[in-house]
């Protein structure tokens, strides 16, 4: 089964985090690392958590927005997303990553991202030894792997994606073989002469289990509240207190959401909370007080907190991140 969906990414459920309810069993969240493709911004460079899959001697994807090849199209998500291309020499670019929980056999997912297409991307062409403005549609094929860029299966692919603003691509699909990996791979248009183009990418959803007939999903998602604004102190603090890192990664516990926006995210719900009230008070300045008495987990734990803020947008002159030698509950507080 393969589908493609375009449209806003909303779907009507109500509560989950990163377990889903079946008959007899659980099925997980499948998180990303960095889905909103999040890093400082530069030409043949990807961002953490993503690695290239493309042809030997070529470049990888880039991350915008810099000016780079006079791509200048503002995120859609975020501080930065990734342009890839297609060549008129036949090749193509190709991003993927581990994923935390493989892809199984017999079972339904579903799976968003925004793309659009850069009316300028100038780069140079070998085969007309010059530079050409690589402005033609590509598409989008989605494949589910082993090992490092392996496709072994096509789960999904797109249409030509010819608009130049940012549109949600909604994409279910069930695997016939069991998938680690998960490559997005940008294409010429099929049955033409290979030719130059380009896709921006921004903001991809974890992959959620959905049942395979009704194409419902088999979780539930909490809508935050429309505001945090009028949040007392108080309440911003306890927020706080709910924060947890993981054992695995020393980082925040991932959750999935939706946005008063209806937007589908991932991410810390509590600090996502926490960055909107600062976002809205932004004379406030916080101190985020992590309970470690392990010196470096307190580091490793300092480092994806910072990360997690930033890639939020806050401002790092709106906070300070200390440490408190006990162990003791909660692990994160904050202080004014």
């Amino acid at each position: 089964m393969k589908r493609c969906k375009q449209g806003i990414a909303r779907w009507l459920w109500l509560l989950t985090l990163s377990m889903c309810a079946l008959p007899g069993e659980a099925q997980s969240v499948i998180f990303l690392q960095n889905p909103s493709f999040e890093d400082m911004p530069g030409h043949s460079r990807l961002p953490e958590g993503w690695f290239f899959c493309g042809e030997t001697g070529e470049t990888p994807p880039d991350t915008h927005p810099a000016g780079y090849f006079g791509v200048t199209q503002p995120p859609q998500h975020g501080r930065t997303y990734i342009g890839m291309v297609v060549r008129d020499n036949n090749t193509w670019e190709a991003v993927s990553q581990w994923l935390s929980t493989p892809l199984e056999v017999g079972h339904c997912y579903t799976f968003s991202l925004y793309a659009a297409r850069s009316p300028q991307y100038e780069s140079y062409s070998r085969t007309a030894r010059q530079v050409l403005n690589f402005d033609r549609p590509v598409r989008l094929l989605l494949w589910g792997g082993q090992w490092h860029c392996d496709k072994r299966t096509l789960l999904a692919e797109s249409p030509l994606i010819k608009h130049t603003e940012w549109q949600a691509y909604v994409f279910q699909f069930q695997p016939e073989v069991t998938c680690n990996r998960l490559l997005i791979e940008a294409r010429h248009a099929e049955g033409e002469v290979p030719y130059c183009g380009n896709v921006l990418i921004d903001r991809a959803s974890p992959l959620l289990p959905i049942d395979c007939h009704s194409q419902l999903p088999l979780c539930t998602l909490d809508t935050l509240p429309a505001t945090t604004a009028t949040l007392a102190d108080g309440q911003v603090r306890q927020l706080a207190e709910y924060i947890r890192f993981s054992p695995i990664d020393q980082g925040p516990e991932q959750h999935v959401f939706y946005t008063s926006a209806g937007e589908l995210e991932q991410g810390n719900r509590y600090l996502y909370q926490i960055v909107d009230w600062l976002g809205q008070h932004s004379q406030r300045r916080v101190i985020f007080t992590i309970a470690e008495a392990n010196r470096l987990h307190f580091k490793a734990k300092k480092l994806a907190l910072q990360k997690a803020l930033w890639r939020q947008g806050l401002n790092a002159s709106q906070y300070r991140i200390r440490r408190e030698r006990s162990t003791r509950a909660p692990e994160v507080q904050l202080h004014w």
